[in-house]
């Protein structure tokens, strides 16, 4: 019996001292293969995005990202995440940061690499902050009853006041209000364009705004951005990013490829599509770059953005000449007619008749060419104040060659 308590002793001696021998031993694994890259966010250059990775395999790792930024309030630059990339903001200036990423995992000991990146700070191109009218060229809605676009003083917290442009809807769908700078604007290297926007007591989802961009010229598509509202009131800053997000518009809606340009044109639509009354103020609109100026094609004074007759040298503050008062409208193709034509989505020209035979043997006529799809068509309008009178007269009539 003696024996066997001493071997009882010696067994569980030797059992617990083994099980101490594998506690001490346990090996605890360091997590490798920490890195990451550094990517621009944003065309100022001081947005950065970090995209943390790891080697390491044998469990789950998160990593935090400490983007060094010495001005920044408590922990507000470190952030958090399990791999997809973290975006910072740094001051607006120029300025080296160290950015430190840990890893950690359970279980691990964690591990962690720095790197310094400098931030070239470049300020947006200011293209309206409505504190000078001169070069804007505020357009309101062509549709009767539509949007209107001006500009007002408003006053500031600290006293002081400034300008604001103000859009008033005036509840028709794709209401189209226009910014028309006298250098086009680029948005080729420098792709988003941001607006200060502000609502008070609107609907959300009515109020979005959508940012076009026109090119006003045959030969270029004009592309769109739709940007979020996401307060119901006060000031708020929104995003249009062409480099992204740019849809052609319409009639090119359906052409899926983007081929991002200079344009003539900044038009606004707030709720678009959407019939919606309201007024909305719009501040600080910056970014893309200012590319070549805007023409004057026919030499009249009239910028061909805002020239509703721009191949035609007119002395009227849009671009055309008067209307004839008290003449029926004419156009014989051949010199003598009283009609100024406008295309939309076409090209058109004087032209040698075709065929100058049976109803219609005039040397000239006006060359129609489609090149806009459905809804493409040339036009003639009177002069601002002046309507037709279908009260007596009331039938147009042409002579149409197919071939």
């Amino acid at each position: 019996m003696n024996y066997l308590k001493k071997g009882l002793c010696a067994l569980l001696f030797l059992t617990a001292f083994s099980a101490c021998k594998d506690d001490d031993d346990a090996v605890v694994l360091t997590i490798t293969g920490v890195d990451f890259t550094i990517s621009v966010e944003n065309d100022n250059g001081n947005e950065i995005g970090v995209t943390p990775t790891s080697t390491f395999t044998d469990s789950d790792v998160t990593f935090s990202v400490d983007f060094g930024d010495a001005a920044a309030t408590g922990d507000a630059d470190v952030k958090a995440s399990s791999g997809p990339k973290v975006t910072y903001a740094y001051p607006e200036a120029s300025a080296t940061y160290t950015i430190k990423v840990t890893a950690s995992a359970t279980g691990s000991t964690g591990s962690s690499k720095q790197k310094e990146h400098t931030i070239t700070f470049e300020a947006a191109t200011v293209l309206a902050d409505f504190e000078d009218a001169t070069g804007l060229n505020l357009r309101d809605d062509t549709n009767a009853g539509g949007a209107t676009f001006t500009i007002e003083s408003v006053a500031a917290m600290d006293g002081s006041t400034s300008k604001v442009g103000v859009i008033t809807n005036g509840g028709i769908a794709y209401e189209a209000p226009s910014i028309n700078l006298t250098k086009h604007v680029d948005v080729r290297t420098k792709s988003i364009i941001t607006m200060d926007f502000y609502q008070s007591g609107a609907k959300d989802e009515d109020g979005n705004p959508t940012g076009n961009v026109t090119g006003n010229e045959e030969s270029k598509k004009s592309i769109e951005v739709q940007a979020l509202s996401l307060a119901q009131s006060g000031w708020q800053t929104l995003t249009f990013d062409f480099g992204t997000d740019a849809l052609n518009s319409y009639p090119d809606h359906e052409t899926a490829e983007v081929v991002l340009d200079q344009y003539q044109k900044i038009v606004i639509f707030i709720g678009f599509g959407v019939a919606l009354n309201g007024t909305y103020w719009v501040d600080n609109i910056a970014g893309g770059t200012l590319g070549d100026a805007v023409p004057d094609t026919d030499g009249d004074g009239v910028l061909d953005n805002i020239d509703k007759c721009k191949d035609v040298s007119g002395t009227e503050a849009n671009g055309c000449n008067p209307a004839v008062v008290g003449t029926d409208p004419t156009d014989d193709a051949e010199g003598s007619g009283n009609i100024t034509w406008v295309g939309d989505a076409c090209g058109y020209e004087v032209a040698a008749n075709p065929s100058a035979t049976g109803i219609n043997t005039s040397a000239n006529s006006i060359k129609y060419t489609d090149t806009g799809g459905q809804y493409a068509n040339i036009q003639f309008e009177l002069a601002e104040g002046e309507t037709f009178d279908l009260s007596t007269k009331n039938k147009f009539k042409l002579k149409v060659f197919l071939s």
